[in-house]
């Protein structure tokens, strides 16, 4: 037995010595250093040339080049029974990749290090990313860090996102400061100081790569302070640019909770310079302030604003908002979106959506003191509308997955609009609603309609309205009749049946001179600005009128008491023009014209007129304004009608003449 020990422990020393013998002799270090060139190889994917490897009982000499343009030079001692070691070290790496990172700048560090399996101490200088850094650093146990400080001065933003195989963002430049006083995997004890100067951002970049546009010449810079102490970290940030600042004075974030919770306040000093981001020119500036909290439970965030003027605030909790508007001003609201002051007026707005994912809630909008700019709106668009147009607004909405429905109430000084029944489908971008209008004093359209009007009109119908159409249709009880129109996109229908002409010549405060009931057709191109009207009637009466006066006084016959069976009357539009003639026959009498016309523009009219009385024929000329129309007689027939030949003769004096000359000068119904 004690041979065998003797054999056994002599064959262990043999090979002890066997071994120390391979790797700390020179044959020792020619079998490895190929092997080592392979690794070095195998992890760069470049190239390495073992300059110099020797490896003693105590002391290490490591030089390799690789591919021409990097280094790493390792020299000191180490005592292995110890377990202690202390070496200097120099490296200069360029254009090696690692996994996601890629070296393309050189990078250079020089330093020492030296301990044991427990404390090791390592100083290092160098340069990094086109700056510099610093080290000095303590790791305990290979796992903790103890009173560490890391810097880095002037670091390039370039450099580092290509380190990180990342496109080109920015340029700019970075410093960073840590001061660690312990470190373990469990917790962290210390300070960081973050600081990015004045950065270019590439808007090629963000455009192309996250489809973001951003405006030409964004700068941007920040600062950030952290401290860390145990599971938490407590940070203020500061970000300049010129878009926006954002600050957010207390972060606080628990690593083993994962929570966190933040104010921020941000301030927007030039919309008009986000117009590249919202697509759309906007104008003024706002302020926005809140607070964010997260875990992984959920998250819930609040907001407060003053943007347009107004007191807006908002509550997201997981996926439901709350929020309300209240005071925008309209006027604002308008030079938000870079369009004159078209109007006034003071907005209030609240909404509660139960699920934001599901678009499910509600909204209640109401405007009051709302003034219309009528000056300015009638100088843009060409309109007349009154010099005082006041009016508010309710509007009642339900928001259900991608439906819309809501009820709308717009009051104003001249006419109350309503709907009822209003879908909007977010999806298909469709919209089907029920309306009622009601004009209580058509006096108030005067400006408007561009003449006198009275009375007073109610119309209700639908709109349906689609990407690719618009229709409308409308129905009310007008002029003692029924009165019914649809659009269909760019074509226009009416039709107005059992109608009383008085009804209709009192809302256009036209002469009373004629009463029938009468049905028409109106059939018009909205694109092209031209139609047809058709009107007709059966059972048509003149009014007493100094027409009828001259004719009972000509023919002996009272026009008054003809009942015309037949009446139509044709008409093309055309823009502003209208061509219209007319036919009207009754038992002893026979009117017609067949070139007439009106221009809706000046109000101007104008026609001939063929009467037939029994068997005798007479012109007249109809002229003057739409609103106040002369008819002119063919006087030499008149007379000659009234005074019979003697007219000829000279027979009558100028005294017996006057009266007949009176009436039919000024003649008009």
């Amino acid at each position: 037995m004690k041979k065998f020990l003797i054999y056994a422990v002599s064959f262990v020393l043999i090979l002890s010595a066997a071994l120390f013998g391979l790797l700390f002799t020179s044959a020792g270090n020619a079998i490895v250093k190929p092997i080592l060139e392979s690794k070095i190889a195998q992890a760069t994917q470049k190239p390495v040339s073992l300059d110099t490897f020797s490896l003693g009982i105590s002391h290490l000499s490591f030089s390799a080049t690789i591919d021409k343009t990097s280094f790493v030079k390792l020299n000191g001692t180490y005592n292995i029974l110890g377990k202690s070691f202390d070496v200097t070290f120099d490296t200069s790496l360029e254009n090696i990749a690692f996994d996601a990172i890629s070296i393309t700048s050189k990078m250079s560090l020089k330093g020492t290090a030296k301990g044991d399996i427990n404390t090791i101490h390592i100083i290092a200088n160098g340069k990094a990313l086109q700056g510099t850094i610093a080290i000095d650093a303590n790791v305990l146990d290979q796992k903790s860090l103890k009173d560490t400080t890391l810097t880095l001065e002037h670091v390039e933003v370039k450099e580092l996102l290509s380190l990180l195989s990342q496109p080109l963002y920015a340029q700019g430049l970075i410093d960073l400061n840590a001061n660690l006083k312990n470190v373990t995997p469990s917790a962290v004890d210390g300070l960081v100081d973050f600081k990015l100067h004045p950065t270019a951002l590439n808007t090629e970049a963000f455009t192309q790569t996250l489809g973001i546009d951003l405006p030409q010449n964004t700068t941007a810079q920040a600062n950030m302070h952290a401290l860390l102490k145990g599971q938490t970290i407590t940070s203020s940030l500061n970000i300049l640019s010129t878009l926006s600042n954002l600050k957010m004075q207390k972060m606080l974030y628990n690593v083993s909770s994962q929570t966190f919770h933040s104010d921020y306040a941000i301030t927007i000093h030039d919309f008009s310079k986000l117009e590249p981001l919202t697509k759309v020119l906007l104008k003024g500036q706002a302020s926005m302030n809140g607070e964010i909290n997260y875990s992984p439970k959920g998250y819930d965030a609040t907001l407060n604003s003053d943007i347009m003027e107004s007191d807006t605030k908002a509550h997201i909790i997981n996926d439901s908002l709350i929020a309300s508007i209240t005071n925008l001003k309209l006027d604002a609201l308008m030079n938000f979106l870079n369009k004159p002051s078209y109007t006034q007026g003071d907005l209030t707005l609240e909404a509660k959506l139960d699920s934001l994912k599901a678009l499910k809630g509600t909204i209640t909008q109401h405007i009051s003191n709302g003034r219309v700019n009528t000056t300015l709106v009638n100088k843009d668009f060409n309109q007349t509308l009154p010099q005082s147009l006041t009016y508010s607004m309710q509007t009642d909405a339900i928001i259900d997955d991608h439906l819309i429905k809501a009820t709308s109430l717009l009051d104003t000084s001249i006419a109350n609009i309503s709907l009822k029944n209003f879908v909007y489908d977010l999806k298909k971008l469709d919209l089907i609603s029920e309306y009622h209008v009601n004009i209580s004093d058509l006096s108030k359209l005067k400006d408007i309609a561009q003449r006198d009007l009275q009375g007073k009109v109610i119309l209700d119908g639908h709109i349906k309205q689609s990407k690719e159409a618009l229709m409308m249709d409308g129905i009310s009880s007008l002029f003692g009749g029924k009165f019914s129109f649809k659009l269909d996109n760019n074509m226009f229908k009416a039709a107005l049946d059992d109608a009383q002409l008085s009804e209709l010549l009192s809302m256009l405060t036209y002469p009373d001179f004629f009463t029938s009931t009468i049905a028409a057709t109106i059939d018009y191109d909205l694109t092209n600005d031209k139609g047809s009207l058709k009107a007709t009637s059966n059972d048509g009466r003149f009014k007493q009128n100094q027409l009828g006066v001259l004719l009972l006084a000509v023919t002996g016959l009272d026009i008054t008491n003809e009942i015309y069976n037949t009446i139509v009357f044709d008409a093309n539009i055309l823009k502003e023009i209208i061509h219209f003639k007319a036919n009207m026959v009754s038992q002893h009498t026979h009117i017609k014209t067949d070139n007439g016309m009106i221009n809706q523009a000046t109000k101007d009219i104008a026609s001939k007129i063929d009467i037939q009385i029994r068997d005798k024929n007479y012109t007249a000329k109809l002229s003057g304004k739409t609103d106040n129309p002369k008819i002119k007689m063919d006087t030499g027939a008149l007379l000659k009608g009234l005074l019979g030949e003697s007219v000829s003769d000279g027979n009558k004096t100028a005294k017996e003449k006057a009266p007949i000359q009176n009436l039919l000068k000024g003649l008009k119904f």
